[in-house]
């Protein structure tokens, strides 16, 4: 937890507060880790993922994307 944090930028306190308001919110909401392939040789890597999330909605974000 505490590398983790340390990683992206976000104190502890940030984080278990967040896990908390999420916990207490009313849908289900769950971490999920997201890795890519490494790109073959003489590739580019895709620069951008697309989350298809319930309900219909679409996150698009950009290589490196933090959200603090």
């Amino acid at each position: 937890m505490a590398a983790f944090c340390r990683d992206l930028g976000v104190s502890q306190n940030a984080f278990y507060g967040w896990k908390r308001r999420l916990r207490d919110d009313e849908a289900t909401t769950e971490f999920v880790e997201v890795k890519t392939p490494p790109a073959a040789v003489g590739e580019t890597p895709a620069a951008k993922i697309e989350v298809c999330l319930s309900g219909g909605l679409r996150l698009l974000v950009g290589r490196g994307f933090v959200w603090h």
